[in-house]
């Protein structure tokens, strides 16, 4: 029976099939995996022109031939500023160590100095971490260097695993103390249905398995706070 042509004949077919829809699945797998490697950073290291001061950052200024405006370390406060002679509290959350100076140079030439020149290092990078975990090949936690999205922090984990639900994977984030949540959708988001969101230290990225569907996290459609923070992705 297993030597009939019919027999032979019909095992051909299953496995032309098969080899199709491998082949099919392969070509519409999520292009995550993919990019991983060019979202690789050493941990240890920050690049200048990218890094986005943060609180708790350690900086330091140097104003030429101002003596009285220079100096070694200069903590950002947890509101995200800094206290500076003259100007008084100056917003440095979010800048790179260049936008600050430019911000610095422009309150020191409406205020005080002709042609102020100003430079601004980071002395210490605080904290400014992510993690992610769930059905992802490599959980753990992440340096945030630059402006980091939920692509790029998934990509950083190595992209999804074969069990992901793609359209559950849920950041949370603590907000005046309060911890919110919002619901995407990975597949929306890279066919470009959906924004990419813009990570932020301290948030969690959970990537749900398919077995592990909605329960609790129908409550954070359903949240008017955590659609003001996140744009939430219908997934149903």
């Amino acid at each position: 029976m297993k030597n009939s042509p019919l027999f032979l004949a019909a095992m051909g077919l299953m496995l032309a099939m098969v080899s199709a829809c491998t082949s099919t699945i392969e070509q519409a797998s999520p292009p995550i995996a993919q990019v991983a490697e060019q979202f690789e950073m050493p941990l240890n290291e920050v690049d200048p022109a990218t890094y986005r001061l943060g609180p708790q950052d350690q900086i330091s200024i140097r104003t030429f031939r101002e003596e009285d405006l220079s100096f070694d370390q200069i903590t950002v406060d947890s509101t995200g500023a800094i206290a500076f002679p003259i100007l008084g509290r100056v917003e440095a959350s979010g800048a790179t160590v260049f936008d600050l100076a430019q911000r610095l140079e422009n309150g020191l030439a409406q205020s005080y100095l002709r042609n102020p020149d100003v430079t601004v290092m980071l002395v210490r990078s605080a904290a400014q971490r992510i993690t992610v975990e769930g059905a992802v090949a490599q959980s753990g936690v992440f340096p945030i260097d630059g402006d980091l999205t939920l692509l790029g922090a998934i990509a950083r984990a190595r992209g999804t695993t074969e069990i992901a639900s793609r359209d559950d994977v849920v950041i949370f984030r603590t907000i005046d103390n309060q911890r919110m949540g919002a619901l995407f959708d990975l597949t929306a988001i890279e066919r470009g249905y959906a924004d990419d969101p813009t990570m932020v230290a301290g948030d969690v990225v959970v990537v749900h398995t398919d077995g592990a569907r909605r329960n609790y996290l129908e409550a954070l459609r359903l949240s008017p706070i955590a659609a003001s923070i996140f744009r939430i992705i219908p997934s149903l």
